[in-house]
């Protein structure tokens, strides 16, 4: 009778196995959660980057305000809109969705004409969004503005921020060697200095900024 020999793994070729198995898994799981780190690091930062451009821009925005009854300073504590003064070059209308430059490159024959923008920033909490809306009024002389103060030419909003999780804007009325903030709403009178606190959702602490106004008046064009 011809025998027929089993050939196979003893129980410790399998106990190795598995360990070099388990092994192989182990450094994969380890090299796929280092990557992910380093990716949400990586998110982070670059939304650290947006937060910190958006608070520069909005303090570009507020050291360009001025007082000017027309078109008012209002402050809550969510949102704030101010007039806002921009410098155009060969002033023409502004054509639709183009946004103005705050100052356009001047041309020999080039004579700067005041701008009037109602410049409003809101943030939306139940959608995370913070949104910048610029209401161009199309008028370089201020006394016609004044007589059409609702007559506007080009309105234009975007989104600047999404998954933002706080953002507050508080207000120190008047100058003293300590500033007092508060988020109560003004809408008399440019305060003397505004506290921004901006955090996004991917952001382990929030950015605060704290703007100075310098208070400006309205230009008059020449010969006025």
């Amino acid at each position: 009778m011809t025998k027929i020999r089993l050939s196979g793994f003893t129980l410790i070729e399998l106990m190795i196995a598995s360990v070099l198995m388990a092994l192989a898994g182990l450094a994969a799981y380890h090299s796929y959660s280092q990557g992910i780190l380093v990716w949400k690091k990586g998110q982070e930062n670059s939304n650290q980057d947006k937060a910190l451009l958006t608070m520069e821009r909005i303090n570009r925005d507020l050291k360009n305000t001025f007082s000017f009854s027309p078109v008012g300073f209002n402050g809550e504590e969510t949102k704030i809109s101010f007039p806002y003064l921009t410098l155009k070059y060969d002033w023409t209308q502004p054509e639709e969705n183009v946004e103005t430059e705050d100052i356009s490159a001047a041309t020999e024959s080039s004579v700067p004409l005041p701008l009037i923008t109602k410049m409003t920033y809101e943030y939306n909490q139940s959608e995370g969004k913070l949104s910048r809306l610029s209401e161009i009024y199309a008028y370089p002389n201020l006394d016609e503005l004044k007589v059409n103060p609702d007559d506007t030419k080009k309105e234009s909003s975007r989104v600047l921020l999404e998954d933002v999780e706080i953002l507050k804007f508080s207000y120190a009325i008047t100058k003293t060697p300590e500033l007092s903030f508060s988020n109560n709403a003004i809408n008399s009178g440019i305060p003397y200095a505004i506290k921004i606190e901006l955090k996004l959702k991917s952001m382990k602490n929030a950015l605060t900024r704290t703007i100075i106004i310098p208070i400006i008046k309205p230009p008059r064009n020449e010969g006025k």
